[in-house]
């Protein structure tokens, strides 16, 4: 609902995609922060959702920044002129924020956290590679700017 939101205040009348990404993280803090509040309190779900918020908001703030920088995305340029596929844009970006929340959902549920094992070697691992592919973000999204 977001995506279609600000695609119709903003997206559409102005054909702008100066807020397209920073509504796919908003969405994505929703539902994360939905997800959440409905689960069951488990260190894993609340781990799980914090990295996430952290992620989001990061890429988010750096796409946002990108864009307001550089006023446009040129390869939406094609698209914005046909409502029906610049919609169709839009409604993908949730798509895929559903499927890269999805293993966050499924880990919020309440009936797979109530035979969730307390936090162990896993956990950390996956912790672990979370971090180094944040790390990995970050350092692509410095040397990308630097290079533009």
């Amino acid at each position: 609902a977001v995506q279609w939101a600000t695609w119709l205040c903003h997206g559409l009348p102005y054909k702008s995609e100066k807020f397209y990404d920073l509504s796919g993280s908003l969405t994505h803090l929703l539902v994360n922060g939905l997800a959440l509040l409905h689960g069951a309190g488990h260190p894993r779900q609340i781990v799980n959702g914090l990295l996430v918020a952290v992620w989001c908001t990061r890429l988010g703030a750096f796409l946002f920044a990108r864009i307001t920088k550089d006023g446009r995305d040129e390869r939406f340029d094609s698209l914005k002129a046909n409502p029906a596929k610049w919609l169709a844009v839009w409604t993908l970006q949730a798509l895929w924020v559903f499927i890269i929340l999805l293993p966050v959902l499924v880990c919020n549920d309440q009936t797979v956290a109530a035979a969730m094992p307390g936090i162990g070697l896993r956990d950390g691992v996956g912790w672990a590679l979370w971090l180094l592919g944040f790390a990995v973000e970050v350092a692509a999204d410095a040397q990308k700017r630097a290079f533009r």
